[in-house]
């Protein structure tokens, strides 16, 4: 099967997250169906030009990320000591192939479109971050990777209150 067959049969992810800018116990009753995102979610993902698309090497290739150890699991990976970051190869379920992202303002409120599609529709989990500081002045992603491998933790900054967001994905 083709690389290409493999990523449509992966098929394609999306979320739509509401972040108010006033406390939620402010906010009139209504459900959620009923607020207006600006998106339309209807499973196509829009070829938007207001859209931040990225791209991203899919299947055998080796990519910079944590590397794999009990001190880089979600939990706990701000405090892995350095390095942690090593060349891998994603499993196809958490290989993503391409990611879109947009924000949208509407009164006092912060959507956000979140949408993802990944190399194969195998066992996987994506995480999506939340983080209120900004990630460690060594992990800036213009540095060659030999400086990141050596100095950079993206996670070292987690604080109270951070959060993530994890799809775990069991197959189609």
């Amino acid at each position: 099967m083709s690389a290409l067959a493999r990523r449509r049969l992966a098929g394609v992810s999306a979320l739509l997250l509401l972040f108010s800018l006033v406390p939620l116990f402010a906010l009139p009753a209504v459900a959620v169906g009923t607020l207006d995102s600006g998106y339309s979610i209807d499973g196509s993902v829009p070829d938007d030009p207001g859209f931040a698309v990225f791209d991203d090497l899919v299947g055998s290739v080796a990519e910079l990320g944590p590397r794999n150890g009990d001190d880089t699991k979600v939990g706990v990976i701000n405090t892995a000591p350095l390095p942690m970051l090593e060349y891998t190869n994603p499993n196809g379920g958490n290989d993503l192939a391409k990611v879109w992202l947009d924000t949208n303002v509407v009164g006092d409120q912060v959507w956000l479109y979140f949408a993802f599609e990944r190399f194969s529709a195998t066992t996987g989990m994506v995480a999506f971050e939340f983080q209120k500081s900004a990630p460690p002045a060594a992990c800036n992603y213009l540095l060659d990777d030999a400086s990141l491998i050596a100095n950079c933790n993206p996670w070292a900054n987690r604080s109270v209150g951070d959060f993530s967001l994890v799809f775990d994905l069991q197959g189609q």
